[in-house]
């Protein structure tokens, strides 16, 4: 095990891949809350710390292994009907490490390891207890049985269907520790806090008795059915216009959903990670209608409304409009209007608060101590998200306006201005935005940034939950209504296909700019495009070639630069795939691929590094895997 030292708690500044959590720190409640020491030797050293080097051990990314199914079969009844079932089945098994479990206890007076002589809590690091090793078995079932055709002597065609979606996930966690146990260990000197790597029988004995295996069963069960009509009116407007047509139906769905934790952690009996279970249920019914109305030759107008009624969140009307005009044979115009309504999600409805360590960059204390943000050191620090039963619905409004051209046979141009307005956005607050909101005293409500005293002007550090318990330490950032936020931009796109004799080339170009992201949460403006997370511009280019039973496609993706929370920037950032799928016989795909062909890096915040804020940036957004290589087998009948 390597550490890396630091000052007291008041002060401690970590370092990149390192977290405050070492081998043993000492909180003494005599001493103060915050005021901590380091075990060096059994002796009680005042005024140091000690960290532990995280990143020696755990994994940046999961390693995971998918497998689907998809099937879609149709038969005639007879002239006028149709029976069909579609079916989609994924499993997906995934696995990680992380650094070994760490953790507040107390440790007793009359312990037998005991240098100060008094009752203390001790955090401490388990690394004789191994890596923490967590697997995950996730099952998705997505199934419609339906029924469609038209009734007899009519032009009204009809959709009846059932649907049954299922999502079953198992997920375990390997050397992670029972609390109890070891307070009790620690109480009867069976194990060694001072040398945890220590290989006498009685301490590697006290490691097996306090070791814990941990379990979470999360499954959503979804039930719906759907009844829809279409026809037409027979009426028509004139002017070469067509017949008025017309959409109607009815919808109703069931969902249940629940997350199950072990009894340890439900206990908050488990060191290395927490969770209580939650469940949840809903009823939702609809109804909607559509009309389309062609107004001219060339000219149409579709008309819809929907109703939702949800048995938890009420009832909402979503209406909406949109028009296309085909001016010439090479130009086409369109536009949108519409109003959206969303219903929280059960997770976020009914989730228990969940404790994780998280980087994060605690601006608020390093501006108090005339720490630029560049400088500012990232760390680890307690966090707890939650769900929120007290959640109200999103409301959207929207518009679009587009043109298309196509100046020549199989060229094609496409470009489109939208602008989307949300109101009661659910979310979590990003960390940044949290330490912005805290130094205006303007946290929203259910946001908590727990801290110690404040000395000379500086806020106290963000409290570990080990002399207290949830909700009074650590960081509570819970799903919330926390935003309104307003999003404009452009998606630009050009396809063309130019056939020859020897195959058919298809070059196709889109790229989309954020014009506006703007959030204003707790009344404060949070202009986001081009800042960290948050590119202004996106591109991707594919060129497909086909000949007979054999193609071939160069895709490129890229990404523009940002800026970063430390004065930095992400450099733009590009990468190069290739894919070829040969059809042996009918039904029979045979694929190869490498995507990131030439070994591209993720882009790295260009002053703040690999710390674990500006890591999560980069992982969110760019390919951490390298080269990869592609292999498959598609069959269909």
């Amino acid at each position: 095990m390597r550490n890396t030292s630091f000052n007291t708690l008041d002060s401690y500044r970590e370092q990149s891949g390192s977290s405050f959590g070492g081998t043993a720190l000492v909180n003494l409640r005599g001493i103060g809350e915050d005021k901590t020491a380091v075990l060096i030797n059994g002796r009680r050293v005042p005024g140091t710390g000690c960290g532990y080097i995280f990143s020696d051990v755990s994994y940046n990314t999961m390693d995971m292994e998918r497998l689907s199914t998809f099937v879609d079969a149709r038969r005639q009844l007879s002239d006028d009907h149709e029976i069909y079932f579609e079916s989609r089945i994924s499993k997906v098994e995934s696995s990680g490490r992380f650094a070994p479990a760490i953790g507040g206890f107390g440790v007793a007076a009359d312990a037998p390891i005991n240098p100060v002589g008094e009752e203390f809590l001790l955090y401490h690091r388990f690394v004789a207890h191994g890596p923490r090793n967590d697997t995950s078995d996730a099952v998705e079932i997505d199934a419609v049985l339906g029924f469609n055709g038209a009734f007899s002597g009519t032009d009204i065609e009809y959709d009846l269907s059932f649907r049954k979606y299922k999502y079953d996930a198992n997920s375990r966690g390997e050397n992670y520790v029972l609390k109890s146990n070891i307070e009790a260990l620690v109480k009867s000197g069976a194990y060694n806090y001072i040398d945890p790597l220590s290989q006498e029988p009685g301490h590697l004995a006290a490691i097996a008795q306090s070791n814990a295996t941990v379990s979470r069963d999360l499954a959503n069960d979804t039930s719906s059915f759907l009844f829809a009509l279409n026809g037409g009116t027979g009426i028509e407007l004139g002017f070469g216009a067509a017949d008025i047509l017309w959409s109607a139906g009815i919808e109703y769905s069931e969902e249940e959903y629940q997350d199950i934790y072990d009894a340890f952690r439900a206990a908050q009996n488990v060191l290395g990670s927490a969770g209580n279970s939650a469940s949840g249920d809903r009823k939702r019914k609809a109804l909607f209608g559509e009309l389309l109305v062609p107004v001219l030759d060339g000219w149409d107008i579709n008309m819809a409304v929907r109703y939702d009624d949800y048995n938890d969140f009420g009832s909402e009307v979503s209406p909406s409009i949109s028009t296309s005009f085909v001016a010439t044979e090479w130009l086409k115009l369109r536009a949108s209007y519409g109003q959206g309504f969303k219903a929280p999600n059960l997770t976020n409805l009914y989730a228990k608060p969940q404790q994780s360590f998280e980087g994060v960059v605690d601006t608020t204390r390093c501006r108090a101590q005339g720490i630029a943000d560049k400088d500012c050191p990232s760390g680890q620090q307690e966090t707890y998200n939650a769900g929120n039963k007290d959640l109200k619905a999103e409301t959207s409004e929207s518009y679009n306006v587009g043109i298309i051209l196509e100046p020549v046979d199989n060229f094609l141009i496409t470009a489109d201005y939208y602008s989307v307005e949300l109101e009661n956005v659910v979310t979590q607050l990003e960390f940044r935005d949290v330490f912005e909101l805290e130094q205006q005293n303007n946290l929203p409500a259910g946001v908590v940034v727990n801290r110690g005293p404040t000395v000379d002007g500086v806020p106290g550090s963000i409290t570990r939950c080990i002399a207290k318990s949830y909700p009074d330490c650590g960081l509570i950032n819970p799903s919330a209504n926390l935003a309104t936020r307003k999003v404009e931009g452009l998606d630009f796109k050009v396809q063309y296909l130019l056939e020859t004799s020897i195959g058919d080339f298809r070059p196709d170009l889109q790229w989309s700019h954020i014009k506006t992201y703007e959030e204003e949460i707790a009344g404060v403006l949070f202009e986001q495009p081009g800042k960290q997370g948050y590119p202004a511009n996106r591109a991707n280019f594919n060129f497909l070639y086909e000949a007979g039973n054999f193609k071939v496609n160069y895709a490129y993706q890229w990404i523009d630069e940002t800026e970063s929370d430390t004065g930095g920037k992400f450099e733009a950032w590009d990468i190069h795939s290739i894919n070829m799928i040969y059809t042996a016989i009918d039904g029979l795909d045979l694929t190869f691929g490498v995507r990131n062909l030439t070994d591209e890096d993720p882009s790295i915040d260009t002053v703040g590094g690999w710390q674990a804020e500006q890591a999560s940036v980069s992982r969110a957004l760019y390919s951490l895997d390298g080269r990869v290589y592609t292999l498959g087998i598609k069959y269909s009948f």
